[in-house]
């Protein structure tokens, strides 16, 4: 996996269990085994559109799962710069001078380019936003999310649990503390929110 961050970076799920697009039909689902699809990690998009605060890209991608299913897609990403007053407007706040920001969305879509449908017998790709931040102390993450929507607000229990002091949705906005000192089940670095 050639993971070189920057704040937000796509993938495509499940990446274990009977639909995985990470391990070969038949093989063990141990580390060793497991391989990024090219398709999100080392192949070139092609650029649909470009202005000074954004770019769309496109990609077509053959994925085989490890039900032996190949799933034909094309993949769809819109990057967008967002202005101050535009991640004011979205948060409900005023961002005091001297603060730090960056704003930017993402619009990601996957479709079936395939002839065959994808269902329970052939597996089901799903996309994830992956934003990746350099740690610090001052580093908060915030993010609006709608309090109506149905189903889970975020998963705070991925490689362990964020503890509860580090981590706070209310009013429509999860704050995320960004300091790279927790650690989850494998040691891996979580982060969350001193409150």
């Amino acid at each position: 996996m050639n993971a070189y961050g920057g704040e937000d970076r796509l993938w495509l799920g499940p990446e274990g269990g009977k639909y995985s697009l990470f391990f070969k039909p038949g093989v063990n689902m141990v580390f060793d085994e497991w391989h990024t699809p090219p398709a999100i990690d080392t192949e070139a998009w092609t650029k649909e559109t470009q202005t000074d605060q954004s770019v769309s890209m496109s990609k077509k991608a053959s994925l085989l799962n490890y039900t032996g299913a190949t799933l034909e897609m094309r993949l769809e990403r819109l990057i967008e710069i967002l202005p101050k007053v535009n991640v004011e407007e979205a948060l409900g706040i005023t961002i005091k001078n001297g603060i730090n920001q960056v704003g930017f969305k993402t619009v990601n879509t996957i479709v079936n380019i395939g002839k065959d449908e994808w269902n329970e017998k052939t597996g089901m790709p799903c996309l994830w936003s992956l934003d990746m931040f350099n740690p610090s102390e001052q580093c908060i993450i915030v993010i609006p999310y709608e309090e109506n929507a149905s189903g889970k607000i975020a998963t705070t229990d991925y490689f362990g649990e964020i503890a509860k002091d580090r981590i706070k949705m209310k009013d429509g906005i999860l704050y995320f503390k960004a300091d790279g000192k927790s650690r989850g089940k494998l040691g891996l670095p979580l982060a969350g929110l001193k409150m």
